[in-house]
This record gives structure tokens, sequence and C-alpha cells, in this order.
């Protein structure tokens, strides 16, 4: 039985590649998708040492095998917080957030693909930003178009005949470079 061990769970791999079917729960073995389940609606903040914590690590499992752009390495920084987006019972997506420095930085958002189309990337990207209301924000993955196009459909990228314009509430992390060269070149994703 190999897996991926948290502090007071393990996820179990499952037959097909990457696929995750149980979950060791407190030295029991639950199903998995009983984590995605709940009756719990919209966004609620995921608490170390609960169901949630597991649901948030199926979800970012989900993520990384899709091959979607995640924080690696975010998860070392003080404070991690994340959030679960929870519709009609079922765990849509999440978001989750650090400190970089003095910045509040989305570290990832994700929606599952099955509930993509549906505004929920941006129900979360607007719940992030106004729990923020008035701070400089950081974005771990500016650079990815994807982004851009959250970040547009919530006003904080605007597009001119000049190019793109961000919002001056959004600050690059030490490490970035300006995004606007990568979000016009159709080589980047």
């Amino acid at each position: 039985m190999g897996g991926i061990t948290y502090s007071g769970f393990e996820l179990i791999d499952g037959s097909d590649w990457g696929s995750i079917s149980r979950v060791k729960y407190y030295g029991k073995l639950v199903d998995a998708n009983l984590f995605l389940v709940s009756s719990k609606e919209g966004l609620h903040e995921v608490i170390p040492g609960t169901r949630d914590e597991v649901t948030h690590a199926l979800l970012r499992h989900k993520l990384q095998i899709e091959g979607s752009p995640y924080a690696d390495g975010a998860y070392i920084y003080d404070v991690i917080r994340a959030k679960i987006l929870w519709k009609n019972g079922r765990a849509v997506g999440y978001y989750s957030e650090f400190t970089h420095l003095e910045f509040p930085t989305l570290a990832e958002i994700y929606v599952a693909p099955e509930y993509r189309g549906h505004g929920y990337g941006i129900e979360m990207l607007k719940d992030f930003v106004n729990s923020h209301r008035g701070e400089p924000i950081a974005f771990y993955h500016i650079h990815k178009k994807c982004m851009r196009d959250l970040l547009t459909k919530v006003g904080l990228v605007k597009r001119s005949s000049e190019g793109y314009i961000m919002d001056s509430i959004i600050q690059l992390l030490h490490w970035q470079r300006d995004p606007i060269p990568f979000w016009e070149s159709d080589k980047y994703d």
C-alpha cells in the first residue's frame, strides 16, 4: 500500500495512475470520495486536523496530476491559508495563499474539471481580493495566461489598445518579472 502521508491521514494510491481511492484517516481506511461530499455550502477555511484538510489534499493532488500550475514549495512559508468552495454539497475547488515577505500571495486556485465554466474560479479570486481589501496583493502564477484571464474577469487587469494594464494593488514578488510580455506572447500558457 503506497501513498502520500500527512499528519493524521494518508492518501492511498488507487489502481489508476495518479488516482487516490482511499484515505487512511486516523487509522481507518475510508473511501476518498466521501471527503469530497459535505453539507457545507460556499467557501470554508481549511482547519488543520479536520476532514477539510483531507479534502484540500485530495483536490491539490488532482491539480498536480492534471499538470495545472501549483506552488511547489509554497507550503514551507509561515502562514498558509486555504479555502474550499462547496456547491450543492460537493467540493468543487479551492484556493490557497501564503504571505511572501509582506504581501498576501495567491498560491493556487483550482476548480475540478467537471465544475469549470460556472464562475467558481472568479468567485474564489474575488474572495481572496476582498479578504485583503486595500492591501497590496501578489500572485504566485501571475505569468500564466489562465491567471491573466481570471484577473481580467475580476477587473484587476485591463486590456487597452496599448496592451495590458495591471491594477496598482498587484505587486510582483521579488523574483518575478513584468508579466505583460508573457501575456502578450503566444509562447506561454
